[in-house]
Formats: structure tokens, C-alpha cells, sequence
């Protein structure tokens, strides 16, 4: 479900009582808790300026004519900033309904670029042997390209190669340049901040693939036009005026600013605002939802833990 930014003025919302909730919303108010929930943990695009300006780029790259030195791009995002969602968001609307195929291939921890050209080929549903060459590789690669209707390809991870050693890295990323010539297709580079430090070690790569940022959410006014738009989609039957400034701060402090973590947040905590019919998300279901995901999140970044 995609729904565009509301832009209504929050004041006279407030003053009036009208909570802004679109038809189908109104509707699903008179359906059962079960229908509700499962609504609410469905995933849902909501457009924000930052991410509507990256889609906006890898667009202009999707388009641009077949040359010999295809432009493409480097996405930079915080884990669980909403990177790959981002992308999948973009192959859907541009790609795949364009009637095109994409490839979308996480590269391997110290890859090699044969490894690499191995991985792709699985992904592309192409068989390959550890016999053959990388020559032998590339060119598989190229016409399941051709053959494929192949319009873009997105390299993730690329931040798992920053510790390969010197010359494996350019050797994946001069490989990745000269798929690109010979195929003509955009490539689309995407990771954490590392990923800028891997891919920038080999200058003619970095010319052809400039980076924009994803960067974390600040608690400002667009961060709570984001809150206001997400809570309209919330079939809760009361409201929770989730954008005020209380409530936004308290959601901010528990996500660090990550998208993914204000998302959880918010439909945790309105899943058990049904279950435990209170209908509204309160100041303590974001502290539980809230401190929960903190450790989570603390767990997942401590040292020595398997990411």
C-alpha cells in the first residue's frame, strides 16, 4: 500500500476532532480485531522527501539511453534505515511494472570477482561449475542480460568486501564497471557507510557511481508529518496523535532515528492497543514496544554477535 504524504494542517485537525483517516480506513474500523491487526503488520510505502529524491535519481538512471559508460549510483544507508525497502519499492513501480526483469545480488564476504560472478549467475537462475573461468563467467552473465530483458542491476552489501584484500576489491569492482559498459544497463551500488570507503579505493569506479545518502530521521517537522500520515492508516478507533511533540520525542528516543525501528515501534504498539482495547496508542505501550526494541537493538550490535 502506497499512500502520499497528508498535508493538512495538524491545528485545525486537532481543534475540530477530525482525524484525518481516509475511506478505506473509516471502513476497516467495523471490521473484526483479527482483519485489523493483520492490516496494521502488513507493509505499507508511506513517500518522505528523502526517500522520494533517491527514487527520483535511480528513475533518471533506469532511463537513460544505452551508452558505452552507463551512469550509476551508491546508496548509503544505516542498518535498518530503510535501504533495501527502498529498493524493492523502486523495483516494483519502475521495473517490473515497465515489464522488465532486474538482477539484486548481495555481494559475498571477501569475494573474489569470480565468486561473485558465481553468485549472480545463481541469482539470474544460471548454472555455472567451479570449472569454468571468469571469462567464461562474464559472458554467461552478459546474455542472461540479453536474454533475460535485464534493465538494472542492484549490488548489496558491497560493504562486505571492505575487509578482501586490495586487489580482490578492484578487481570485483572493475568487473562490475565492464558488465556495465558491455551490457549497457545502470548498475546501482547500495550498503552501510563502509560501503563508500570499498567502493572509492579504485578511482574510475567512484567517477562513475556517486553516492546519495539515506541519512537517519531527525525529530523536526517532517518526521512528524511522517508520524501524522502513518497514524491516518492505523484502523485503531481512537486517536493517538502520535505526531505531537511528546509523543514523537519519545518514539525518536527508542529508534535512534531508524526508520525500521519507528515503524516497529508504532505497529506494536497499535497491535497491542486492539488486543488490549485501549484502541489508541499510549505513552506506555511506546515505552514497552520501545525499551524491548532498544535491547534488540543493543543485542544485535554488541561485539562478537552474528549479524
Amino acid at each position: 500500500m502506497t499512500v502520499k504524504k497528508n498535508n493538512g494542517k495538524k491545528q485545525d485537525i486537532d481543534e475540530k476532532n477530525d482525524r484525518g483517516l481516509p475511506p478505506e480506513i473509516i471502513e476497516l474500523l467495523t471490521h473484526s480485531d483479527e482483519e485489523r491487526i493483520k492490516f496494521i503488520l502488513t507493509d505499507r510505502w508511506i513517500d518522505y522527501y528523502n526517500a522520494t529524491e533517491i527514487l527520483e535519481e535511480m528513475q533518471y538512471l533506469l532511463r537513460q539511453p544505452k551508452r558505452s559508460r552507463m551512469e550509476g549510483m551508491l546508496l548509503i544507508a544505516p542498518s535498518g534505515n530503510g535501504k533495501t525497502e527502498l529498493l524493492k519499492r523502486f523495483i516494483r513501480t519502475n521495473v517490473l511494472e515497465n515489464g522488465g526483469r532486474y538482477g539484486f545480488v548481495d555481494i559475498p564476504t571477501r569475494a573474489t570477482l569470480k565468486a561473485f560472478y558465481s553468485e549472480l549467475l545463481f541469482v539470474l537462475g544460471i548454472p555455472n561449475t567451479r570449472s569454468e573461468t571468469t571469462g567464461e563467467l562474464q559472458h554467461k552473465i552478459l546474455q542472461a542480460i540479453n536474454q533475460l530483458n535485464i534493465r538494472m542491476l542492484i549490488v548489496d552489501e558491497v560493504h562486505n568486501m571492505f575487509e578482501s584484500r586490495r586487489e580482490n576489491i578492484k578487481d570485483v569492482l572493475n568487473g562490475l564497471k565492464e558488465l556495465s559498459n558491455q551490457s549497457q544497463i545502470p548498475i546501482i551500488f547500495s550498503g552501510i557507510d563502509l560501503a563508500a570507503k570499498t567502493i572509492y579505493i579504485e578511482e574510475q569506479v567512484s567517477k562513475r557511481f556517486p553516492y546519495m545518502e539515506l541519512p537517519l530521521w531527525k525529530n523536526d517537522k517532517e518526521y512528524r508529518d511522517f508520524l501524522y500520515t502513518f497514524e491516518c492508516l492505523l484502523p485503531l478507533k481512537k486517536p493517538s496523535y502520535l505526531w505531537k511533540l511528546d509523543n514523537a520525542t519519545e518514539i525518536f528516543s527508542y529508534s535512534d532515528g531508524l526508520i525500521g525501528d519507528i515503524v516497529k515501534i508504532i505497529t506494536r504498539s497499535a497491535e497491542q492497543a486492539i488486543k488490549k482495547g485501549s484502541e489508541s496508542i499510549t505513552s506506555d505501550l511506546i515505552k514497552r514496544i520501545g525499551e524491548r526494541i532498544v535491547a534488540q537493538r543493543k543485542y544485535a550490535n554488541a561485539p562478537g554477535t552474528k549479524q
